[in-house]
């Protein structure tokens, strides 16, 4: 299992639970598995980070709350954060939200404004990127997110 893709100590914890191990087997087994360098927090942080951001379209607050679900130390999530820059985050958001502004274009502008936003809330992305990206996707449609 650790050989194919990065894993987390608390996923391989649980999957001990769900093979019917307890508790001291599963530290065992963890320890190993770290001792080894099979698995790696540090390693795994920065994986899930570029997956859920690429392959997701994750923002970093929805990762950053994903991470720590998963028992991730909050340092740990943080220095993950930084292999992705600012302007790659504007560009996953961006990628992610074309098709919704494309379909509101037609809609009321508070309309399409307010479900963009949502939209890329709920990926996982600050207010202002969202209305930063939002504004660059619709540049020229006589829309003025200040007035909205």
């Amino acid at each position: 299992m650790c050989a194919t893709a990065e894993h987390c100590e608390s996923e391989i914890r649980e999957k001990c639970r769900n093979y019917g191990l307890d508790e001291a087997a599963a530290e065992r087994i963890v320890a190993a598995l770290k001792r080894d360098k099979f698995i790696d927090e540090g390693r795994f942080a920065v994986a899930y980070v570029r997956d859920k951001a690429r392959f997701n379209g994750w923002g970093p607050i929805k990762i950053g709350m994903a991470m720590r679900e998963k028992g991730i130390e909050s340092t740990r999530i943080e220095d993950s954060m930084e292999e992705i820059g600012e302007e790659e985050w504007k560009e996953i958001l961006k990628k992610a939200m074309k098709g919704k502004v494309k379909r509101g274009r037609n809609e009321d502008p508070r309309k399409a404004f307010a479900s963009a936003v949502r939209f890329g809330m709920q990926r996982g992305f600050e207010y202002e990127i969202v209305k930063r990206v939002y504004q660059e996707l619709t540049d020229g449609d006589d829309i003025n997110i200040e007035e909205i």
